[in-house]
């Protein structure tokens, strides 16, 4: 074993308890139900209002209890993530945990300048070289909105 590796023991984090995790679920049940949520996508919404969800204007959608109970009972309790070449990478389950870049950043701190500006296509290229590079992180995601592309 190498003798720089830390071996850790501890047990699961608990930020917060059972019965808090019950009315914090419980709450957006109740937001989903009565104050809804705007969905930008139609395909989405007609499969919502399929599964007696309740439309309103500008396409909020108001979800019933039932509803969202179904859909998160009906969620699989596992799902691969592959690499570009199609191999299983990551496992989303139990309790696995991976890390990795954050996406769709719209500005940067330039490095040379200091300046705060958009994002570049070659800023975009530079940084995915980057996390590229990185030995320890499991995924990257876009991390830029790139300005001078249109």
């Amino acid at each position: 074993m190498d003798p720089n590796a830390r071996k850790f023991n501890a047990g699961p984090l608990e930020y917060l308890k059972k019965e808090q995790m019950r009315e914090i679920h419980s709450a957006a049940l109740e937001i989903l139900e009565d104050l809804g949520t705007v969905v930008h996508h139609d395909e989405a919404v007609q499969l919502l209002k399929s599964g007696e969800a309740h439309v309103g204007e500008g396409n909020r959608v108001f979800i019933p209890t039932a509803l969202a109970e179904r859909a998160v009972s009906s969620a699989p309790s596992r799902i691969t993530i592959y690499d570009r070449n199609g191999n299983p990478a990551m496992f989303l389950e139990g309790r696995n945990v991976y890390f990795g870049t954050g996406s769709d950043c719209p500005h940067l701190l330039d490095s040379f300048t200091w300046e705060r500006r958009g994002f570049l296509s070659k800023d975009v290229a530079d940084a995915a070289r980057i996390a590229d590079a990185l030995p320890n992180r499991d995924f990257t995601m876009s991390m830029s909105l790139a300005t001078d592309i249109k």
